[in-house]
């Protein structure tokens, strides 16, 4: 029963990742409590990659990676 506590609490304190460039929601789910620093993000609408940082939910772009 506990467990399911936790369980409830860590899905609504998550959220999707959306691409920095259209704006469309990644595969990435982070956590409240999640830090990506470096974190290479692929959008598979738009097909770009990015270098990015998070830290409570707030994106920085880094850089774009060009093919």
């Amino acid at each position: 029963r506990g467990n399911k506590e936790v369980y409830d609490l860590m899905i609504v304190n998550t959220k999707w990742v959306f691409c920095p460039y259209c704006g469309k929601k990644t595969r990435v789910k982070v956590q409240a409590n999640t830090i990506l620093q470096n974190f290479l993000l692929f959008c598979p609408w738009c097909k770009k990659e990015f270098l990015i940082d998070l830290k409570r939910f707030e994106i920085t772009l880094v850089q774009e990676i060009h093919k």
